[in-house]
């Protein structure tokens, strides 16, 4: 009987915290709402581990006095998202670091993360990422059901409760070493891959070609210099990339 009733407040307990998260969701929701929508933001697991709000959320008694709470903190979203920016950015450049270190490959520590040819890989979908995609790429955060990463009780309430994970913590992006071909494909297209940054190609804004791609019947396969990284992936062959000019619209 005993046993019974154990279980049964596990399941309440289970339960409010995770109508807790819904509750913190609705009123983060409509927060971003308010908010530009071409950067990247938390997900919810990361804003409740916040330590302001897991203060909040953890001490509530019922979804009424939390509800009033939140609103208060939506003030406090702000700074949350900034320290969270810094969070992420810092873990990146940890793992780009470590990877350049491994490989004795030498970098400046203040533009490593600007370069266009600083890439990384997901373990999950194999797919190759740009510093930002690595920060949006939806594996990031994914459950960790199918990894062998061990959570702590904390995050293991949070991945039950939201099916989703705070960035990085099942190690499912790491750095990619030699991309030589990437490399070569920037040279060809006028570029030095060891010094251009992504804010120089943002004023550039140049067109790239394969001519791996084009064809007569098809016609030229262009695409624009953002596209670089990823495109590099899906052919397993040497790419030749020219730059064309900056003007020409895909």
């Amino acid at each position: 009987m005993q046993g019974l009733r154990t279980a049964r407040l596990i399941r309440e307990r289970k339960a409010f915290f995770k109508a807790k998260l819904t509750t913190l969701g609705q009123v983060y929701k409509e927060y971003l709402a308010t908010q530009p929508a071409d950067i990247a933001y938390p997900n919810i697991a990361e804003i409740y581990l916040s330590p302001i709000v897991k203060d909040v959320i953890d001490e509530a008694k019922n979804l009424d006095d939390l509800t009033e709470l939140l609103d208060v903190l939506r003030e406090s979203f702000l700074k949350i998202i900034e320290e969270w920016r810094q969070d992420i950015h810092q873990q990146i450049f940890k793992l780009a670091a470590d990877g350049l270190n491994a490989e004795n490959t030498q970098f400046d520590l203040d533009t490593v993360l600007e370069l266009v040819t600083t890439a990384f890989l997901c373990k999950s979908c194999g797919k190759l990422l740009s510093v930002q995609d690595s920060i949006t790429h939806p594996c990031a955060r994914k459950s960790s059901r199918y990894s062998t990463t061990e959570l702590s009780s904390k995050l293991a309430a949070v991945e039950e409760a939201l099916q989703e994970l705070p960035w990085n913590v099942t190690g499912y992006i790491i750095y990619q070493p030699g991309l030589q071909r990437l490399h070569e494909a920037w040279l060809l297209s006028g570029f030095d891959p060891k010094t251009v940054t992504v804010a120089q190609l943002k004023d550039i804004d140049p067109i790239l070609e394969c001519s791996s791609c084009s064809t007569i019947l098809l016609g030229r396969a262009t695409m624009r210099w953002q596209a670089m990284v990823g495109f590099r992936l899906l052919l397993m062959r040497f790419i030749l990339f020219t730059r064309i000019n900056s003007s020409f619209a895909l």
